[in-house]
C-alpha cells in the first residue's frame, strides 16, 4: 500500500503540491516518496524509511481525499512497515 500511496501522490502536480503543503502543515521537510526499485538492493529500505518519516503527512493526505482513503494504512500496517524497515537495516 505504501507503493500505491506514492503513485497516488505523484499522479499529478496538484496532488504533489498538496502533499508538500501537508508536509509543511505537520512540520515535516517536504520530501518525495520513493519507489522500491528491483535492481537496487537497498531501495525497499529507503522507501519504507521515507514513508515512515512522512507517516503523519501520508495519513493526513489520505484522510482528506475520499478517492485516496482506500490507500490509508492501518496502525498494524504501519507497525509492520516499521518492523520490516528495522529488519532491512
Amino acid at each position: 500500500m505504501i507503493f500505491a500511496n506514492k503513485q497516488a501522490i505523484a499522479a499529478s502536480n496538484l496532488r504533489t503540491e498538496r502533499f508538500t503543503e501537508i508536509c509543511e502543515f505537520v512540520k515535516l521537510v517536504a520530501l518525495k516518496m520513493l519507489y522500491d526499485v528491483v535492481t537496487r538492493w537497498d531501495s525497499a529500505y529507503k522507501m519504507l524509511a521515507r514513508a515512515l518519516y512522512l507517516r503523519k503527512a501520508i495519513e493526513h493526505y489520505t484522510a482528506e481525499d475520499e478517492d485516496l482513503q482506500m490507500f490509508a494504512l492501518t496502525k498494524t500496517e504501519w507497525d509492520q512497515a516499521a518492523v520490516v524497515c528495522t529488519i532491512l537495516l
